[in-house]
């Protein structure tokens, strides 16, 4: 117990925010003198843009500076100096993104801004982890039925539809996690989100595959973190309308978010209604809600509330509530969070009914000392449900230290370890466990375009309400390509080994091969397409040779794109007079999957059907004045009518008025 003490107080000691903060981004950089030189002792500021929310820091006496624990969003970044002009850059991160900036003085006057940003597309260059990141403004113009959050993490490649949620790299719906804002948002018996918000709430989605670091720990899937859009100093917001032709279907709602006092507190919520009836069970009506409140403390601290409702979906109501106080000084910020999920499963209005809650507390820091981000921090969760008796039906407490070390100028190592604690409603006796993990990034060019990373973890999955724990051994190596300001490619292989104790299952494998390629593009076309080569294999306890896995597909390939068409004004075709009002400004989206079929039953080579569909959108956008934009929509789902995609062909029109 003393080893566990000692443990702990070297974590609040050394202290990082990738359990609270993981969603949160780094900027570092050099202040340069106009001869060369590094300039020490030059203070920084930099300031969102959408919020005044302001962070500061002094270059050391290499010139080099630190920010961590910034959200995700546009910054302006200013300095300051005695002897020399000073500089002014704007630039943006993205969710859980390191920035490199370098700053030198002289090069544009303080009462200008240089957009310095390098891509469109966030490459990670100081990172092991293989990670996708999907703007919430390119989801609002896919063609996704349902309008659910869910399509999105399905484009990153290695993931593929579980059993009731999403599977990923050769693990099940229960390996995934579901994090909102950085708090965990799932039901722990089922391994679903217990209430995601609609699209129109989403800032960014970050689907973290392999190689994490030590704040991921009671999944050892991948981490889909959804960021949730603030209020900002400017108001903004929409009404959407969308109807299907074949099915009694309507899909209504709205979104708004603004300052309550100006640069100090902010509002963003959003409504979602879908109706559907059935001429054999009725009305089967669903709503989501979400609602975020964000209040900035003396211009550098803010204190965020958020909560979120899915009521009659999948059966069930589920709510979740979290909370979140970041401080931050020069070179050390701290973020302390709790949060709270309740999904009642059949008629959740009844009191009584099944349900499960889900509790978590916690609490860590951000050191950056020289070319180190120190890390540390401390967790607990807890878990119930009602066919438990009163109390926890089971918890875990974690602590976590890691090093991230840029040890030289294009290489960096990410080194750090967790210690779980854990108990569950089958098992008396807790479990203690270790699991450290390494990882490593490589610049390997001058301009910075090319990595190399690569890791391995050891990473164990607490289900809370079964006693057996299983171990998953990962790693993964992968290089990833930077073309232009606007298009990146990523090459990884990634595998793992699973031992399932006090399972009928005994082990099970997984090695595959995923490519992605991104194009992001405020013009023309952006698009994400993945593919994966898998294979994912298991044995029970008796068996000495591994047969394939229930859910093992070979080949997964997804595509969404959204390109704008090239009608109306400055376009090549119609530029002129009615033709090119009515064809301006219009663009086609979709959504392409093939994925070869599981085994028909565990063991065999006979293969199921191969799934293949595509979802394709045809939007106009129609400017109304005073940044006010009214998009008209009609959409087809399933295109070829293939009956392995599910439903048949069908059809839906619709619009969203957003300003």
């Amino acid at each position: 117990m003393a080893a566990v003490i000692r443990l702990l107080s070297l974590a609040i000691l050394l202290a990082m925010p990738v359990a609270a903060q993981d969603y949160r981004g780094n900027l570092r950089g050099t202040v340069w003198n106009p001869d060369g030189s590094a300039a020490a002792g030059v203070p920084i500021v930099i300031v969102s843009e959408s919020t005044g929310e302001s962070r500061h820091a002094v270059s050391g006496p290499d010139g080099a500076y630190a920010i961590a624990g910034l959200l995700p969003g546009e910054y302006r970044i200013a300095t300051r100096d005695r002897q020399y002009a000073g500089f002014a850059a704007r630039t943006k991160i993205a969710v859980a993104q390191s920035v490199d900036l370098d700053l030198r003085l002289g090069a544009v006057p303080i009462t200008a801004a240089a957009d310095v940003r390098e891509t469109v597309v966030p490459v990670d260059r100081w990172t092991p982890a293989v990670t996708t990141r999907i703007d919430g403004t390119f989801l609002t113009q896919l063609p996704f039925d349902r309008r659910h959050v869910l399509d999105a993490p399905l484009l990153a490649p290695g993931t593929t539809p579980g059993e009731v949620a999403i599977a990923s790299n050769g693990m099940g719906d229960l390996f995934t996690a579901y994090l909102l804002d950085g708090v965990y948002d799932i039901e722990p018996r089922l391994g679903v989100p217990a209430a995601l918000p609609q699209l129109d709430a989403i800032e960014e989605i970050e689907i973290r595959g392999a190689a994490f670091g030590v704040s991921f720990g009671r999944t050892a899937g991948a981490q889909v973190n959804v960021i949730t859009r603030s209020g900002t100093n400017v108001p903004a917001g929409g009404a959407f309308g969308f109807f299907q032709t074949e099915a009694d279907r309507p899909q209504l709602g709205g979104f708004a978010g603004g300052p309550v006092v100006r640069s100090q507190t902010f509002l963003f919520g959003s409504y979602q209604f879908t109706g559907r009836h059935d001429a054999l069970t009725g009305d089967d009506n669903s709503q989501l809600l979400s609602g975020r409140m964000d209040h900035l403390v003396g211009g550098s601290s803010r204190i965020t509330g958020r909560y979120g409702l899915d009521d009659g979906r999948f059966d069930r109501r589920g709510q979740t509530a979290g909370a979140t106080f970041h401080t931050a000084a020069a070179a050390i910020t701290n973020e302390a969070r709790a949060g709270l999920t309740r999904v009642a499963f059949g008629d959740g209005a009844e009191p009584g009914g099944p349900e499960s809650q889900t509790y978590q507390l916690a609490n860590a820091t951000t050191w950056t000392r020289g070319a180190h981000l120190l890390s540390g921090g401390v967790e607990w969760y807890g878990a119930k449900r009602s066919l438990e008796a009163d109390g926890l039906a089971g918890s875990m407490w974690s602590l976590f230290v890691q090093d991230d070390w840029r040890a030289l100028p294009s290489f960096s190592i990410a080194a750090g370890a967790r210690f779980d604690r854990a108990s569950s409603a089958d098992d008396t006796e807790a479990e203690n466990n270790v699991s450290p993990r390494l990882g490593f990034a490589w610049i390997t060019d001058r301009e910075a375009q090319t990595v190399v990373r690569g890791g391995y973890g050891l990473n164990r999955n607490y289900t809370m309400f079964d006693a057996a724990t299983p171990r998953v051994d990962a790693w993964s190596f992968g290089v990833e390509h930077q073309m232009g300001r606007g298009r990146a490619f990523e090459a990884a292989y990634i595998g793992n080994r699973i031992e399932h104790p006090g399972s009928a299952l005994d082990r099970s494998r997984y090695n595959a091969m995923q490519l992605e390629f991104q194009q992001r593009s405020e013009t023309g076309i952006t698009a994400i397409v993945a593919y994966t080569y898998g294979k994912w294999s298991e044995a029970a306890e008796s068996e000495e040779d591994a047969g394939r896995a229930p859910l093992d597909s070979r080949h997964r390939v997804s595509t969404a794109f959204v390109g704008s068409l090239p009608f109306g004004k400055d376009r090549r075709w119609f530029p002129k007079a009615t033709a090119a009002m009515i064809l301006g400004d219009m663009a086609l989206s979709g959504v392409f999957t093939v994925q070869t079929g599981p085994p028909v039953v565990r063991r065999s080579d006979v293969q199921g059907p191969t799934y293949r569909n595509v979802d394709l959108a045809l939007l106009k956008n129609v400017g109304l004045g005073d940044g006010t934009t009214l998009q008209l929509r009609a959409e087809m789902f399933n295109v070829a009518n293939r009956r392995t995609a599910g439903l048949p062909r069908r059809y839906q029109f619709g619009g969203r008025l957003v300003f």
